[in-house]
């Protein structure tokens, strides 16, 4: 029952929301040295977690009779599976909202930021999913939601390269979420689905991964500390490797299934992380 709950709400994909803390990480040593900055920012992505949660769960509830249909996730969703009961989820996602709107109480700067994610993906599981490209770029602003939502929480404005670096870095892996998908069993999957192939996924891929890598390398030029430019070629290495062992996957995997399938990419990305705080620190 704790696995099916913890699968319903989805916590192992809150790792998503450690986007977060990029407006704190890149603001400099005054900002990210600040242990009160710190706190603010913990207490975002917990919020966040709770809202993803919401999310998830009314997500699951909007396809639940399609699901019921679809072989792969009938076996791994736990209300397509007869694991969690549609009464239970409802009731979960009662409290959660609930939850979420005490503590957004005590963080009402917050709110607002707090309020369009919700709308944005609330309205993503209604309608957006079902139309072809928007559905990814709708996945994409959920990420730059959350970005903002970190600056808001330390007081700083979000840089125009950070911006479009996030941006295309959710493009990239949505890309290629939907390319396996699509690989797998095609347009029954999901609607947006319908009229794209192989080739057009390799060429969202493609672009996606090459302006992500592009806007993240001006970024780092242009506008941060020289000792961060080491970080580039990990980057390059980091969307290489994901490319990599997404090309010899054997099952559908989610992005955060992918990500920890691979202690390479794991580390890879633990290296970055330290070379970025060294250099800015």
């Amino acid at each position: 029952m704790i696995s099916s709950l913890l699968n319903l709400i989805r916590a192992k994909h809150w790792i998503k929301n450690l986007i977060i803390f990029a407006p704190l990480i890149f603001s400099g040593p005054k900002i990210f040295g600040d242990l009160h900055n710190l706190n603010l920012v913990i207490k975002t992505l917990l919020i966040f977690c709770i809202l993803s949660s919401i999310i998830y769960i009314f997500n699951d509830i909007c396809d639940y009779d399609l699901d019921k249909l679809h072989k792969y996730k009938k076996k791994n969703k736990p209300l397509a599976s007869g694991k969690i009961s549609l009464d239970f989820a409802k009731l979960s996602l009662f409290f959660l909202i609930i939850f979420f709107f005490i503590i957004i109480y005590f963080n009402s700067k917050l709110f607002l930021v707090s309020i369009i994610f919700l709308f944005l993906n609330f309205l993503y599981s209604i309608k957006l999913k079902h139309i072809p490209i928007v559905d990814m770029f709708s996945v994409a602003a959920s990420y730059i939601v959350r970005v903002y939502a970190g600056g808001i929480a330390i007081d700083i404005s979000i840089s125009n390269w950070m911006f479009i670096t996030v941006f295309s870095t959710a493009l990239f892996i949505i890309s290629l979420k939907r390319k396996n998908e699509n690989d797998l069993i095609g347009s029954k999957a999901r609607k947006a689905l319908n009229n794209l192939n192989e080739d057009i996924f390799n060429y969202f891929i493609i672009i996606s991964a090459s302006t992500a890598i592009c806007f993240y390398s001006l970024y780092v030029i242009l506008e941060m500390n020289n000792d961060l430019v080491t970080s580039i070629p990990l980057v390059i290495f980091i969307f290489f490797r994901y490319l990599y062992i997404n090309n010899n996957k054997t099952i559908n995997e989610s992005p955060v299934d992918l990500f920890f399938s691979d202690i390479v990419l794991i580390l890879s990305i633990l290296v970055w992380f330290a070379v970025s705080v060294m250099a800015l620190i």
